[in-house]
């Protein structure tokens, strides 16, 4: 989903947003490692803000941009232990402020909703991205696996043609002196 234009916003509301995104962005940066800078992240929850900030207003209201925002934070890699639990209660405790929304019964009521989809879509894709690297990691055991077989079938017909084929006697024999295989050089020379 992506992120509404700026322009559609009032200019305090967009201020409000960009606020809320700086706290967001200081809020969870140290809770993730995210492959992006500070400048990058504010950018980023930014864009989500203002996501938020429309399907607040939206009408019909929906919560599916809640659930898109919790699947990108993902997307993001904004999956620390705390990373979740700091931005829903921070979208609960400062949103409406920082957006000058009066805190009435109808935007607690959305704003709710929101956080209840976030946290769904965030869940979802966590659980959907672990056991595709779980897959993946099973996938390469198995390549692994196959790759180690191969190596030492391979290793056992060299050995098996440099004993059969050897000039010199080769005689193999257990820990306790039994002989068990022996090669045709050796036979000739017993």
């Amino acid at each position: 989903m992506a992120a509404p234009g700026r322009s559609n916003l009032d200019p305090a509301v967009q201020a409000g947003a960009e606020s809320f995104a700086r706290t967001w962005a200081t809020a969870v940066i140290g809770s993730s490692y995210v492959p992006m800078t500070r400048a990058e992240v504010a950018e980023h929850l930014q864009a989500l803000t203002e996501v938020l900030v429309h399907a607040l207003h939206a009408s019909p209201f929906r919560t599916a941009p809640g659930y898109e925002i919790g699947a990108r934070l993902v997307e993001a890699h904004f999956t620390g232990t705390d990373t979740l639990g700091r931005t829903v209660q921070l979208l609960g405790d400062d949103l409406l402020a920082e957006l000058g929304v009066p805190r009435d019964e109808l935007m607690r009521s959305r704003l709710a909703a929101l956080q209840g989809a976030l946290s769904a879509g965030y869940a979802r894709a966590l659980r959907e991205r672990t056991l595709a690297e779980q897959e993946a990691i099973r996938a390469a055991v198995l390549d692994a696996r196959d790759q180690a077989e191969a190596a030492l079938r391979a290793s056992e017909a060299r050995f098996r043609a440099m004993f059969t084929e050897a000039a010199i006697g080769i005689g193999i024999a257990d820990i306790e002196g039994r002989i068990l295989d022996v090669n045709q050089a050796l036979q000739d020379m017993l």
